[in-house]
């Protein structure tokens, strides 16, 4: 009888512990599985080193200037030194090509301007792509229209006088260089408006001096480009919007109030990283750059220097650039025409 109660005893004792191992080993399993994104997220031990900030163009260009106003703001955020490297060359593609070939690790990253970049590999067939970029922050520009401008004592006082006496001799139009984005939108012009004129590609400085000094009819630039000499040397005719005026220009009518929609072109200042960057890392760059976009001085900075801030996260940079390489696709043949007629090649 004892026997018979001991054997009970111990299948009970034995079934019990089995199934407190068995739970253990369950715990055990989940315990190995994978992080969630979040968790990941704010695991990444990221930065622990300087980042370099390459820029596409040289001291003292806007794009130098603007990365320039950002850069101590966004070194602050990250606490890390963000290093600045001017790595101009080929209109910006020596620098979008090197970072494109970078380690994808989040210490090289590109301040770069659209629609330049995308001219760039649709012109020049630059060494990128620039949709495999991956995008972090548009910081400036969203309503930086391209602007058609005059001489100051200029007879055309509207877009449809120089539209209308360009029907009878073609007008001069400066570009700072073929293949720009000033050039894409003298090209917009000649194909929305129907505005007749020949083009002339000048280093940028010396556009400005030639309209101003009657040497040719008119120029395009980008609006915070011309925007300190409008009024004085220059004055803008039009600003290339569908979306409304520029704050920069709150009394020029806009090419869609001039009678020309599907016009609308920006120029716009983003910060890029090499394809296939982390999502870890890119989390971490557009939070520091969410800050530095709503920093009050950042913002009275970046204003002083004539620029207008702006705030687009990665999405919206990523649909920018869907946006303009669609749109540019039917544009690009005639630039291309220009370019060759002028002893200029891809």
């Amino acid at each position: 009888m004892f026997k018979k109660r001991y054997l009970i005893i111990m299948a009970v004792l034995l079934t019990f512990m089995l199934g407190i191992t068995g739970c253990s080993s369950t715990q055990s399993t989940q315990s190995t599985e994978p992080a969630s994104g979040d968790e990941q997220t704010q695991a990444v031990n990221y930065p622990t080193k300087p980042i370099k900030l390459v820029i596409t163009h040289g001291p003292g260009s806007g794009t130098d200037i603007i990365a320039r106003i950002m850069q101590p703001f966004l070194q602050k955020e990250l606490g890390q030194p963000v290093v600045v490297e001017n790595m101009e060359g080929a209109g910006g593609r020596l620098a979008r090509a090197t970072v494109f070939k970078e380690k994808n690790d989040g210490y090289t990253l590109l301040v770069t301007n659209f629609p330049s970049t995308q001219l760039g590999e649709l012109l020049y067939k630059g060494d990128y792509k620039t949709s495999e970029f991956t995008p972090i922050y548009s910081f400036v520009g969203s309503e930086a229209y391209f602007v058609l401008y005059v001489a100051q004592d200029s007879p055309f006082k509207t877009l449809k006088d120089m539209v209308d006496a360009s029907q009878k001799k073609p007008v001069t139009l400066g570009v700072p260089g073929l293949g720009s984005g000033a050039h894409l939108a003298a090209a917009l012009f000649k194909e929305k408006a129907g505005l007749k004129a020949d083009l002339v590609p000048f280093d940028a400085a010396q556009v400005l001096l030639n309209v101003a000094g009657k040497q040719i009819d008119g120029g395009t630039d980008t609006g915070d480009g011309v925007a300190a000499e409008n009024g004085k040397r220059i004055r803008v005719l039009t600003q290339a919007s569908d979306s409304g005026r520029s704050p920069l220009y709150p009394d020029v009518m806009t090419t869609a109030e001039n009678g020309y929609p599907g016009m609308e072109l920006a120029n716009s200042t983003c910060l890029l990283a090499p394809p296939n960057t982390d999502q870890a890392i890119v989390d971490v760059l557009v939070a520091a750059m969410e800050k530095v976009a709503a920093n009050p001085e950042y913002i009275a900075n970046a204003e002083k220097a004539g620029y207008i801030p702006c705030a687009l996260g990665p999405d919206e940079v990523k649909k920018m650039n869907d946006d303009m390489m669609a749109n540019l696709q039917e544009i690009v043949p005639t630039m291309l025409k220009e370019m060759e007629s002028s002893g200029q090649t891809n």
